[in-house]
């Protein structure tokens, strides 16, 4: 046989969301959102260490913010991949604050 073997089709990496996607700037986090065709929603953050140097108050960040996305906006973008950055300014905030920003941002009511 000397058929062409293909790969399965790769999904989109965190790199490429931030390379590809449209980008939204806020005082308390950088937003990238990337639309897709099929594949169901995913979100990604990140907070990097000039955000807070314990790893528990990034977790408490990252899941705060995965929390919001997933309960609030997924149903709205179900075929769209976010990418979110934690600013430095965003350490201290609270869910609340976080989950009107990104309302703002994509301007759900």
């Amino acid at each position: 046989m000397t058929g062409r073997v293909t790969e399965p089709q790769k999904l989109p990496t965190v790199e490429y969301i931030l390379k590809k996607g449209r980008r939204y700037e806020n005082p308390l986090f950088t937003l990238w959102a990337l639309d897709k065709k099929r594949t169901p929603f995913r979100s990604y953050v990140i907070c990097s260490r000039k955000v807070d140097k314990r790893a528990t108050r990034r977790n408490l960040l990252k899941r705060r913010i995965r929390e919001i996305l997933r309960k609030d906006f997924a149903k709205f973008y179900q075929t769209s991949d976010i990418a979110v950055r934690i600013k430095p300014v965003g350490n201290g905030k609270k869910a609340i604050e976080f989950k009107k920003a990104l309302t703002n941002v994509f301007h759900i009511s």
